[in-house]
């Protein structure tokens, strides 16, 4: 059984206690090799030159058979015995008597980072199959107190006047409410189309029903327009610092280590860039973020 300091514990205590009175030859240990509990239930038979094994998760109570309907497999087979023996023997290798005394470590943690609690780029949809005009969006979500966001700035350019990057501006009024999470696209009637809602903000005027976000000085080419190989969002507050970033491909900029990807990768096509846990900021996007083949908008 996965070691507990509860029940498990006492039964095992109790049936050792047992054999130890009756001459039994039986021994309870607990082990939990694998950190997450071990749910197999498990029993080796040898009769008759036979090797028997009985395998699955069926609990030996009433609820177990008819409410959860678990299930359990019997059969004959030497390789299987051989194979489950050899698991069995690791973990009895690995498991203990059970605790008596309970000691009270102190806590280390290890290259934590305590959850933050400012607005984060929690998800971007980098490049989306076929043609990426008007398909891209990005999701920010909030997990400390409400923010006004009225100023703040959104955009994929690091210097004013990078060419082929853009920067827009929050209207005014717009706010963040804590824990919500939302979705600034590039034309709402593209993202509507694909996912059946309205982003809370556009970026390109699509519809007079979604607030846009409002051009944030001049800029040569296409404003923002989210790379394949390489590219950056920064999430500035209305002062101009620079509140959160992501980035992937190339070197480390905008305050954070880019997710990585070869020189001239593509990044996947229909697959957004997620934050996980979604209120973690290392700086470091290769550790923040993975590649989401199910992007999940508005849902971080």
């Amino acid at each position: 059984e996965a070691y507990d300091d509860g029940d498990n514990a006492r039964t095992c205590q109790h049936l050792n206690a047992l054999a130890a009175q009756e001459s039994v030859s039986l021994t309870c240990r607990l082990a939990n090799v694998t950190g997450l509990g071990i749910h197999a239930k498990l029993v080796l038979v040898q009769v008759a030159g036979e090797a028997w094994v009985h395998l699955g998760s069926l609990n030996g109570t009433e609820n177990s058979h008819k409410n959860n309907r678990e299930v359990a497999l019997q059969f004959n087979s030497p390789e299987a015995y051989g194979r489950f023996a050899a698991v069995f023997d690791h973990d009895w290798a690995e498991g203990h008597g059970p605790y008596i005394y309970h000691a009270i470590l102190p806590l280390v943690a290890h290259d934590y980072t305590p959850p933050a609690d400012y607005p984060l780029l929690s998800e971007v949809f980098v490049n989306p199959s076929g043609e990426d005009a008007g398909r891209e969006w990005i999701e920010v979500y909030n997990p400390g107190l409400t923010r006004d966001l009225s100023g703040w700035t959104l955009g994929d350019t690091i210097r004013g006047g990078d060419y082929g990057d853009g920067r827009y501006r929050f209207p005014a009024g717009a706010v963040l409410l804590e824990g919500q999470a939302v979705v600034v696209a590039a034309c709402g009637t593209d993202f509507a189309a694909a996912y059946g809602f309205l982003p809370a903000y556009e970026w390109n005027g699509c519809r007079a029903d979604v607030p846009d976000l409002l051009p944030d000085g001049n800029w040569e080419g296409f404003g923002l327009a989210l790379g394949n190989t390489q590219d950056e969002v920064l999430l500035r507050d209305a002062g101009g610092a620079l509140v959160d970033s992501v980035a992937w491909g190339g070197a480390e900029r905008a305050g954070v280590a880019p997710y990585p990807l070869a020189v001239g990768e593509v990044f996947p096509y229909a697959a957004s860039l997620r934050r996980y846990p979604p209120d973690v900021d290392t700086g470091d996007c290769g550790v923040d973020f993975y590649v989401s083949y199910s992007p999940s908008p508005g849902r971080p």
